[in-house]
């Protein structure tokens, strides 16, 4: 089963030949796009919203479809510099979950995620598209890794991955919006006398709030 994001989010957002890709954000209540320079003093390029009508927030197919939409548009009216484009899996179609696997017994992890997730989800694990974050600093002793899955349908991948195209973008990250936040806060964006500790990442989303939580040395 493919990786969760194209790209690892963070660490291939930046090139600074051809300046930082085009970020989409399909959230609840707007279609948000924003381009920064990608260089050591950090500016806007472009950044630019379609609002979402009320009628459409709480059903998520067809606020998915307005915008898919209204993208190409909004990315025609942006003064943006190359077409190169990472983006983030909406949270509401994405499974999160904390789970704790045996590390022996011959089993391999992915294949108790799988189970895991058809079980849970009511569905093959083959039709997801899904990343294992392996939490670290677990007590060995236990015997059991403790990890953190997300998971989401490979269709929605596909249908991201054709809007992106359609609005002639270029996509090279995508990425759940549970570590796009971490990116967010980190050592660039953090005052020097936090850089030293982890952050909990607080996200007060239109329709959900999302918490993550990053080991102290990954940003």
């Amino acid at each position: 089963m493919g990786l969760f994001n194209l790209k690892r989010a963070g660490h291939a957002a930046v090139n600074k030949a051809l300046g930082a890709p085009v970020a989409v954000d399909f959230g609840s209540s707007s279609l948000k796009v924003l381009q920064l320079s990608g260089d050591d003093r950090t500016t806007v390029v472009a950044a630019g919203c379609v609002e979402t009508p009320e009628n459409l927030r709480s059903d998520i197919k067809r606020r998915l479809e307005f915008q898919v939409e209204a993208l190409p548009g909004l990315i025609s009216s942006l003064p943006l510099r190359g077409r190169r484009a990472v983006c983030a899996i909406p949270a509401s179609l994405t499974f999160c979950k904390h789970a704790q696997f045996p590390k022996s017994g011959g089993m391999p992890v992915d294949v108790l995620a799988d189970t895991m997730l058809t079980e849970q989800l009511g569905r093959d694990a083959s039709t997801l598209v899904r990343r294992m974050i392996e939490v670290q600093g677990t007590d060995p002793s236990r015997g059991k890794g403790e990890y953190i899955c997300l998971a989401t349908g490979r269709e929605i991948v596909e249908k991201l991955m054709k809007t992106m195209k359609t609005a002639k973008l270029d996509v090279v990250g995508m990425h759940s919006e549970f570590e796009a936040a971490l990116a967010a806060f980190g050592p660039t964006h953090q005052r020097a006398e936090a850089r030293d500790t982890a952050p909990l990442c607080l996200d007060l989303g239109g329709r959900q709030t999302r918490v993550s939580i990053p080991p102290g040395d990954a940003l």
